[in-house]
């Protein structure tokens, strides 16, 4: 029958059935969106990671950090505490001391062979030192190697107190010398002179002699290869309370 079909009535008949089978496989996709989809297991609850045999042990370690937390904190507490236990004992300690040789010194003051006294025989005490002259005329090497042997220093002074105090000693080394290499007076310690405290002690003219520090009635300084006597220094021990009875 189609070679009755006119050509222009062949081509409708193909759109028809091109159409047709287009319509049929847009039904057979929207019937396959439309079929509902198998429901999907819901997510399983999550677990505990820790198995139920072993929650006491965690327990019991958690217990156990807890009280180790606990007791870094009391032992810092105590530390803190002893530490400030310590600064207050020390404090009274010094201020017992220091009360204890003011009260020497008066009795002292009155009573030369009062027990408190903190230097050895012969000595004389002032401030935190004890002093003595040693008759002996000798060159300051001689005089600091004496010193020396009576566990004691050539005279070191620190304070304007202390140069009035040893004014009285007349024709004494003291301990200090003219330094060449760095131009300047050293005591035997190796400090050097606090600035304005001696007069007259600049640097000498001459650095080919050997320069020390002496006492007449007042601090100069000559040779050291001449002689005077020698004047020893050294730390007055501590004043014992029970020693005041």
């Amino acid at each position: 029958m189609s070679h009755l079909l006119s050509p222009k009535m062949k081509e409708e008949v193909t759109y028809t059935e091109l159409s047709f089978h287009k319509t049929d496989d847009v039904e057979k996709v929207l019937q396959m969106d439309l079929t509902e989809k198998p429901e999907q297991p819901a997510p399983r609850s999550l677990r505990s990671r820790v198995p139920l045999g072993q929650l006491p042990m965690c327990l019991l370690l958690l217990l156990l950090l807890s009280g180790l937390i606990v007791l870094g904190i009391l032992f810092s507490q105590e530390q803190a505490e002893r530490k400030s236990l310590h600064s207050r004992n020390t404090n009274l300690t010094q201020s017992l001391q220091r009360m204890t040789t003011e009260l020497c010194r008066q009795l002292v003051a009155g009573n030369k062979e009062s027990n408190c006294f903190p230097c050895q025989k012969r000595w004389q005490w002032f401030g935190a030192s004890c002093y003595r002259k040693f008759e002996k005329w000798v060159t300051w090497s001689e005089g600091k190697k004496l010193c020396h042997s009576k566990n004691s220093t050539l005279v070191k002074i620190d304070s304007q107190e202390e140069l009035n105090f040893i004014s009285q000693y007349n024709h004494v080394w003291l301990g200090m010398s003219f330094n060449t290499s760095r131009r300047s007076w050293l005591w035997e310690d190796g400090s050097a002179l606090r600035d304005g405290l001696i007069q007259n002690m600049e640097s000498p003219s001459d650095y080919r002699t050997n320069y020390c520090a002496s006492q007449t009635s007042y601090v100069s300084y000559k040779s050291c290869l001449e002689s005077s006597y020698i004047l020893c220094e050294m730390v007055a021990g501590p004043v014992r309370a029970e020693s005041l009875y």
